[in-house]
């Protein structure tokens, strides 16, 4: 069980990563379309050559087919892989755009100026109208709300600490590291 801290920790990581995702999603999105050609260019496995005397050419071939079937499903594996990052990535940038979402106007304004483009908290207040330490709450208490709506918190007291216990449907988005 995580406490509530690691959960906010991870939203401005998430955050401050999220233009780094958009490039990666696109990277891979390229190296997608590459390793697709690759394996379209690639061609099937060759067929068997017979000689005169009726038999095969020598078991050369075989082993040549073997190789390239091998190649092939080597390839689309690794096409598999790039596609399986992909849909993680763009997942968790749904994920963070849906929760941001959730947020008024003013507190998605500072998170994207601040936690997202990294902009200086001078140039923040002056773009949002507030003071440097109006925005810094501001920014503190939205990023704890998308950690509320990312992670889906129960909350349950112990002591005087506050641990959030997972929802059981949202298991899939912990498990994987987010």
């Amino acid at each position: 069980m995580r406490e509530y801290s690691d959960y906010v920790k991870a939203v401005y990581g998430y955050l401050k990563n999220y233009n780094k995702f958009k490039a990666q999603v696109r990277i891979l999105t390229i190296k997608i379309k590459d390793k697709e050609q690759e394996i379209e260019t690639f061609g099937g496995a060759k067929i068997a050559n017979y000689n005169i005397t009726g038999g095969s050419s020598g078991g050369s071939v075989s082993n040549e087919v073997e190789q390239r079937t091998f190649l092939k499903m080597k390839l689309q594996d690794e096409l598999k892989q790039l596609q399986n990052n992909k849909s993680h990535l763009q997942r968790r940038m749904e994920l963070i755009d849906e929760a941001i979402q959730s947020l008024n106007e003013t507190e998605q304004k500072i998170v994207r100026l601040k936690f997202i483009d990294g902009y200086r908290w001078m140039y923040v207040s002056c773009e949002c109208g507030y003071s440097e330490r109006q925005c810094q709450n501001i920014g503190k208490k939205s990023v704890q709300k998308l950690a509320d709506v990312i992670f889906n918190f129960v909350p349950a007291q112990m002591g005087l600490n506050f641990i959030f216990i997972e929802n059981k449907q949202d298991k899939e988005y912990h498990t994987d590291g987010l």
